[in-house]
């Protein structure tokens, strides 16, 4: 099975001549094997995965490094549901039912109800950004900043940003200590490590250390910080697939809402996940009726420039 699949972000957020099309083929049994044993999953989806499965159409060549991470994102929800279907398993569902739509008698303190719930990927939606989204955000210091002084440049942050950060010393060890020795957390998930990578330019001037971009943000004031955040949520905030949807609550029947990153799972998927997909394709090729989820680029949310509540770059 493969699908065509079209960039959400507009053509001017990237290079000249960079590949907007892309075909989308089934994983194989033998990439989805060695997916077990990557230890970096987004570094082998980028090097062995695209490559073979993420095929552009209207270029001969593609550097997958420098797509913009709400594009990576938008390629892995396709890549799902053309190798898996839309199926998707999740083990707690947020339910809006009950006293002040926050839970009902059948969910925990903070409204949740766990279980093992079947939702579909398709009820995932995106925003957009729109033709005249700016490709560089210019913030400048004298309107924004109490003391930080310089202005900002700042971009999307792109693949290569993330997978970049994740191998940098520096950043590794800041987030070991982070974790107090509880576990692993990953760098990339460091608000101000991607602010780090998403800033080009200071005062003009590119960036070249960006370890001592980290320092010098990490000592902002945190009313300055929330300036930054705001001004760079303003302009690039909100867009991409929005990593949650909607359900019914089992217990009660009211709306859910369930929460589906584009992490490990996406292209790690259950033996049931699988079994269940295979079981609809050998009905509907026998019922010689086309199934209707497999469309990757549906489900477009309303307004793409709507606001939205999403705070991390």
């Amino acid at each position: 099975m493969n699908e065509e699949l079209t960039l959400l972000s507009p053509p001017h957020l990237y290079p000249e001549g960079y590949p907007r099309h892309f075909t989308i083929k089934t994983i194989t049994a033998e990439l989805r094997l060695e997916t077990i044993g990557a230890e970096n999953l987004d570094q082998f989806i980028v090097d062995e995965i695209f490559p073979k499965c993420v095929i552009p159409t209207d270029s001969q060549t593609c550097d997958y490094k420098s797509l913009l991470l709400i594009d990576f994102h938008w390629i892995c929800r396709a890549l799902h549901i053309v190798s898996w279907g839309a199926t998707h398993f999740v083990n707690a569902i947020a339910c809006t039912g009950g006293e002040n739509n926050f839970g009902c008698k059948d969910s925990d303190e903070m409204g949740r109800v766990f279980g093992d719930h079947r939702v579909s990927l398709s009820n995932i939606g995106f925003r957009q950004p729109p033709a005249n989204c700016e490709k560089i955000l210019e913030i400048k210091a004298a309107d924004t900043f109490i003391d930080w002084k310089w202005d900002l440049s700042i971009r999307f942050p792109r693949v290569g940003d993330m997978l970049h950060a994740r191998k940098d010393p520096t950043f590794r060890a800041i987030a070991v200590k982070k974790a107090k020795g509880e576990g692993y957390i990953d760098p990339w998930d460091d608000l101000i490590v991607q602010f780090a990578y998403a800033i080009t330019h200071c005062n003009k001037k590119a960036v070249e250390d960006r370890r001592e971009l980290y320092t010098g943000l990490a000592a902002m004031n945190d009313l300055d910080f929330d300036g930054l955040l705001t001004a760079y949520n303003k302009t690039f905030g909100g867009y991409g697939i929005e990593m949650s949807g909607t359900v019914p609550c089992p217990k009660c029947g009211a709306e859910a809402r369930f929460y589906a990153p584009v992490e490990e799972r996406f292209l790690r998927p259950s033996l049931r996940e699988k079994r269940l997909r295979r079981e609809e394709l050998i009905k509907a090729k026998k019922s010689k009726q086309p199934l209707t989820d497999s469309d990757v680029n549906t489900n477009r949310l309303a307004d793409a420039g709507e606001e939205s509540e999403a705070v991390a770059v």
